[in-house]
């Protein structure tokens, strides 16, 4: 494993759990109130480092057949990370203390996993990361009374959700032999052809 192209290819991840990491050590010394800059730091940290290397046309695979990068993936991480910015400056006047910044940070981990995924076991993670964090997010808000309730029903469908994925990832591993990602289109037809028309 070249740890160089790890460091590189997952850049935008490490500098968002450096941000992780950061708040939640001001958390831990009790001074929530740089948890906003800090965030909003490490977010344009990595969105920069998103588009610096999609710019230069960087591609690599440091874990083959499960997460890879190539300038459309960096491009549309910065997108991303480009857009959890408004976010966080909409929300700074209702969210003050660190479990937002952490939350939001986490789930935006999730989701730059998710757009490297080349198997449905680093999919499966990625969704998890971001929809975890998730749950807790709809909660903060414990003094509407429409919060548990939303909570709940969020908490149910997306449990739903994970089953069906996760029935639907057996299938397709029954029918290929294989996680990866690229194996789908090889499939699809073949297993819509067997549905339709049983022999």
């Amino acid at each position: 494993m070249n740890w160089e192209n790890v460091v590189l290819a997952m850049l935008p991840e490490h500098l968002l759990l450096v941000g992780i990491v950061l708040v939640i050590f001001l958390e831990l010394v009790d001074r929530p109130r740089g948890a906003l800059a800090l965030t909003v730091v490490a977010v344009v940290a990595a969105t920069a480092a998103a588009a610096l290397l999609a710019s230069k046309g960087y591609a690599s695979a440091p874990f083959a057949g499960h997460f890879s990068v190539d300038p459309a993936t960096l491009t549309a991480k910065a997108l991303l990370l480009a857009l959890v910015l408004p976010t966080l400056l909409l929300s700074r006047d209702d969210f003050t203390d660190t479990r937002f910044h952490i939350l939001l940070l986490s789930s935006v981990y999730g989701v730059c996993l998710l757009l490297s995924a080349d198997s449905f076991l680093t999919m499966f993670l990625g969704l998890e990361i971001m929809s975890l964090p998730v749950y807790v997010l709809v909660l903060l808000a414990l003094q509407r009374p429409e919060s548990a309730e939303a909570g709940l029903k969020y908490l149910i469908l997306g449990g739903a959700a994970t089953a069906t994925f996760l029935m639907g990832v057996s299938l397709l591993f029954g029918a290929s032999g294989t996680l990866a990602l690229s194996a789908f289109p090889e499939w699809q037809g073949y297993i819509g052809f067997t549905i339709l028309i049983p022999r």
